[in-house]
C-alpha cells in the first residue's frame, strides 16, 4: 500500500503490526510519523522501527584531514542523521511502551569496495568544496589498495526498537 508516513491511509487502532525500516532518517518530522504509526496500532499492537545512525559511519583508510569532510557529506545525506539513536525516545513520546532495543553494525565486504558509495562521497565532498580533487583521488587509490589487501572497512550502525501500544 502506498501512503504518506505523516498521514497513513488506515483507520485508528486497527493495525496489529507496523514495520518502518530506514524511513525516519529521511523525514523532517519523524516524531509526527511515529505518532501516526501509533495512531493506527490497536491496543497491544506492536511496532518495529529500524534506522541508521550516520554519525557512526566509518570509512578506512582515510587521511585524518579529510575525515571531517566525509562526515559532513555522510551526515548531510539524511534529514535526521541520528535517527537510529532516537528510536526509543520517539516511541515513548508517541505513548508506546518500548519492549526491545538493539543495534548492529552494517559492515561492507572488505574485498569489494562499495564503489558507488565511495565514489558518491568523494564527488559530493569535491562538489561542496570540502576536499580537493587530488585528495579525492588519493582517497580512492588508498581505498582501492585496501580492498585489494583485504583491509578496507566501511560500516555504519543500525538500531532497532520494538514497542507496543498499551491496552
Amino acid at each position: 500500500m502506498d501512503g504518506d508516513a505523516l498521514a497513513l491511509p488506515l483507520p485508528d487502532g486497527e493495525s496489529d503490526v507496523v514495520w518502518c525500516e530506514r524511513v525516519l532518517q529521511h523525514l523532517t518530522d519523524p516524531a509526527r510519523a511515529v505518532a501516526e504509526m501509533a495512531r493506527v496500532l490497536r491496543p497491544g499492537g506492536r511496532i518495529a522501527l529500524l534506522d541508521t545512525d550516520w554519525s557512526t559511519f566509518v570509512l578506512h583508510p582515510t587521511a585524518p584531514e579529510i575525515r571531517p569532510a566525509l562526515a559532513t557529506v555522510v551526515q548531510g545525506t539524511a534529514a535526521q542523521p541520528d535517527a537510529g539513536r532516537s528510536l526509543a525516545g520517539r516511541l515513548v513520546e508517541a505513548g508506546l511502551t518500548v519492549d526491545h532495543l538493539g543495534g548492529d553494525v552494517l559492515l561492507h565486504d572488505s574485498h569489494a569496495v562499495a564503489r558507488p558509495i565511495v565514489r558518491g562521497l568523494g564527488a559530493a565532498a569535491v562538489g561542496r568544496g570540502l576536499i580537493t580533487e587530488e585528495q579525492r583521488d588519493r582517497l580512492y587509490a588508498g581505498l582501492d589498495a585496501a580492498a585489494e589487501a583485504g583491509t578496507f572497512h566501511l560500516s555504519v550502525t543500525m538500531f532497532a526498537a520494538v514497542a507496543h501500544r498499551p491496552r
